[in-house]
């Protein structure tokens, strides 16, 4: 079961940060002209699943790394700090094959981020309960396509 929670965080990251959904702001950004880089410290975690720490930081960070707006840095030589929880995953099932096995899931996310400016503090943008979620096929299922 700890593998399929694993597959189901890896795929909510995907479409969180994918195509199909969330995106950095544009590189043209006024809030950001000022700004040359940004440190992203591991979230944390409110949930029992130990892995979406891991799974959502690298996510964020690498989201950042291929904008490349923003140069990634240590805390210690960065302009800007983003701090994030991952505040709930909750998953339903709302597909079953015929001998009832799910077939099909829906999973939702809710973080709280906030992004300060580290020179002095000031919070720049802060949102506490960013929320999306989607749908997915069973990892059986993918694997017989």
């Amino acid at each position: 079961m700890k593998i399929c929670r694993v597959a189901t965080l890896i795929i909510i990251l995907f479409f969180l940060f994918s195509g199909c959904g969330y995106h950095l702001a544009s590189t043209v950004n006024p809030m950001l002209e000022n700004y040359d880089s940004i440190a992203i410290p591991y979230f944390e975690n409110k949930t029992f699943e130990a892995e979406a720490v891991t799974i959502f930081t690298y996510a964020v960070v690498n989201e950042f790394i291929e904008s490349k707006r923003l140069k990634v840095e240590g805390i210690d030589k960065a302009d800007l700090v983003l701090y994030g929880t991952v505040k709930e995953l909750n998953e339903q099932s709302i597909g079953y094959s015929s001998d009832d096995k799910a077939r099909e899931y829906r999973i939702w996310a809710t973080l709280e981020l906030s992004l300060e400016e580290k020179s002095t503090g000031k919070v720049l943008w802060k949102r506490n309960k960013l929320t999306h979620d989607n749908e997915y096929l069973s990892a059986d299922l993918r694997l017989e396509r």
